[in-house]
C-alpha cells in the first residue's frame, strides 16, 4: 500500500512540472525579438548587429555592435536612425548610441540600453530601416526583421 501512494504522487509531481513547463515556454514564446544586419552590399561600409529583446511588458533592450565601417574617429559626426518604408524618421538613436559607443577602428565598441516599450518595442521596428550616416552621407542600412 505505501508503495503505491509515492507513485501517485511522483506521476501527479511529473504532470503538474511538465504542464508547468509548457505553460512557461509559452509565455516565453510571446517575448517578441527583432534584429537587423548590416551585411554591406556594393557601396555600404558598416557592418554589424543590432537586436531588440522584449525583457517585460515594461522593457525592451536594444544591444549591438559595428564590426567595421566606421573610419572618422569622431562619434559626433554619425547619425543613427530609423526610418519607415515611407522614408520617415521614426526614431532617432544618435544621441542615445553616441553617448554610449566608442568607435574602435574599424568598428565600435557594444552598445546596450534598456527603452520603456510606451516609447520603443520589437514590434514598433520590425520593418523600419536602421540608417547610419557619417557627416550626412549614408554608410550602412539594414532592414529590422523579426527574429
Amino acid at each position: 500500500m505505501m508503495l503505491k501512494k509515492p507513485s501517485l504522487f511522483i506521476a501527479l509531481f511529473m504532470i503538474c512540472m511538465t504542464f508547468l513547463g509548457l505553460t512557461q515556454a509559452i509565455v516565453l514564446n510571446k517575448r517578441q525579438i527583432a534584429y537587423c544586419d548590416f551585411d554591406p552590399p556594393p557601396g555600404d561600409i558598416v557592418n554589424g548587429r543590432f537586436t531588440w529583446q522584449e525583457l517585460s511588458n515594461k522593457e525592451t533592450q536594444v544591444v549591438g555592435m559595428f564590426t567595421s565601417g566606421f573610419e572618422d574617429p569622431d562619434i559626433k559626426n554619425y547619425k543613427f536612425i530609423l526610418k519607415d518604408s515611407n522614408g520617415k524618421t521614426k526614431y532617432d538613436l544618435t544621441k542615445s548610441i553616441s553617448s554610449k559607443i566608442q568607435i574602435i577602428k574599424p568598428g565600435t565598441s557594444p552598445y546596450e540600453e534598456c527603452f520603456e516599450n510606451d516609447f520603443m518595442n520589437p514590434d514598433d521596428v520590425i520593418g523600419l530601416t536602421f540608417i547610419v550616416k557619417c557627416q550626412d552621407k549614408e554608410i550602412g542600412k539594414a532592414l529590422i526583421k523579426s527574429g
